[in-house]
């Protein structure tokens, strides 16, 4: 199997920075803790509770998993952004199946690795989930310093 590209191409990725189209999904994500972004080379995903609440590709084209936009149609990322709250009732609603809750779980150690206070004390950084056939792929990052532990976050 191939190693699939998590990195986005140049524009793409600067239509997150400051000022950039989809900079608001950047500011909901580092305000909202439930929330997950990940690259995927020509698209991202914004995941809640391991569901995808968006696929955004680089031409633009969104994506909602039907049981979470109930049939709306969001048509651009502002859009999205007025939907989020309704869209994670819809998965809260939702009944979970044994896969739905290994996504979650996924997330939520993801998280408690990236963000929680233990987070400092250990040495592995969660970099991204479901990646080829790794559940959660880590790198490990020795600190030596509490400052040195790396953050997630954009940058040009």
């Amino acid at each position: 199997m191939p190693i699939r590209k998590s990195s986005l191409g140049d524009f793409f990725f600067k239509s997150f920075l400051p000022g950039g189209t989809n900079e608001g999904i950047v500011k909901l994500v580092n305000r909202d803790r439930t929330l997950d972004l990940q690259f995927r080379g020509t698209y991202i995903n914004v995941y809640y509770r391991g569901g995808s609440l968006l696929k955004l590709t680089d031409e633009g084209a969104i994506k909602i998993h039907r049981t979470y936009c109930r049939g709306e149609e969001i048509k651009n990322v502002n859009a999205w952004l007025k939907s989020v709250a309704r869209f994670k009732h819809n998965l809260d609603q939702c009944r979970f199946t044994n896969d739905q809750q290994e996504l979650e779980y996924q997330q939520l150690a993801y998280r408690a690795n990236s963000y929680a206070r233990e987070a400092q004390h250990t040495d592995y950084f969660p970099i991204d989930r479901e990646f080829n056939d790794a559940d959660l792929l880590a790198i490990k990052w020795p600190k030596k310093r509490t400052d040195a532990i790396p953050r997630p976050f954009l940058s040009p």
